[in-house]
């Protein structure tokens, strides 16, 4: 026949049906359709996922002070395998259908998606890496880490992040874990040059973080990436305008 049927996905009632360009065809209900145009949504970056509560204290031109509230995470020690440590999170949340938690609730997707760094840790001997994480942000509906699900996956756990001050950067663009130890030493060396970290800091030295608030399938040039330096968990850093920072800095 003159259209194939190549895919059926029963749970959107869509229908694939192609043919000689420009004689595709792509047949869907309406609640499908609704729910496509909100995919596409996101192809061009725009999510609607709820974000952690933070305010910004300082703006500077090429980077931000924020200090963030309290919020909970599920977390899975990271094994390398970015897309295996996903799916494990997702599973717990319920992305793939029954929610791997014991009171199987769903859970809403927020951003953003965290990969916090192996941190070396200084001992006798040797210098050992620590683990690294990928995280969930859970919904703010959850104060304290005992009031969410409880995952029956034993290698997701609940943690609560105290309110902290962070450094931040934002890029577009693929993530890799190249792309994220570049952009954070880029961050590092603004952050010393405002001597807002010690002068001798390094990555191994800082705690730092990188947030990803978009699915692969995001335009890269529309994806939103941020890395993340920790300054502190005290209010040290003043409301700052980028008129008073312009005034200090003539050069810039």
């Amino acid at each position: 026949s003159f259209f194939v049927l190549l895919r059926k996905f029963t749970f959107e009632q869509c229908f694939f049906l192609t043919g000689t360009p420009p004689f595709s065809v792509f047949l869907c209900s309406f609640p499908a359709l609704l729910q496509r145009g909100r995919r596409m949504g996101i192809m061009f970056g725009i999510s609607g996922a709820k974000e952690p509560a933070y305010r910004i204290l300082r703006s500077f031109p090429r980077y931000e002070v924020r200090q963030y509230e309290p919020y909970v995470v599920a977390s899975v020690r990271s094994g390398g395998d970015s897309n295996g440590d996903f799916g494990v999170l997702a599973g717990y949340i319920g992305v793939f259908g029954t929610p791997k938690n014991v009171q199987r609730q769903s859970i809403s997707m927020t951003a953003p998606v965290l990969m916090t760094a192996p941190q070396k840790i200084a001992m006798t001997a040797p210098v050992i890496s620590g683990d690294g994480f990928m995280s969930f942000v859970l919904p703010a509906d959850y104060k304290i880490a005992s009031q969410a699900p409880i995952p029956t996956d034993g290698r997701v756990f609940l943690r609560e992040v105290p309110s902290k001050i962070v450094g931040v950067y934002k890029f577009s663009g693929w993530y890799t874990s190249d792309v994220g130890v570049r952009n954070a030493n880029v961050l590092l060396n603004w952050l010393k040059a405002d001597a807002l970290v010690p002068p001798g800091a390094t990555l191994d030295s800082v705690s730092w973080t990188s947030a990803q608030y978009h699915p692969p399938f995001t335009l890269p040039f529309f994806r939103r990436n941020e890395v993340w330096i920790d300054l502190g968990t005290q209010a040290q850093i003043q409301p700052y305008s980028f008129a008073m920072f312009q005034a200090e800095h003539p050069q810039w």
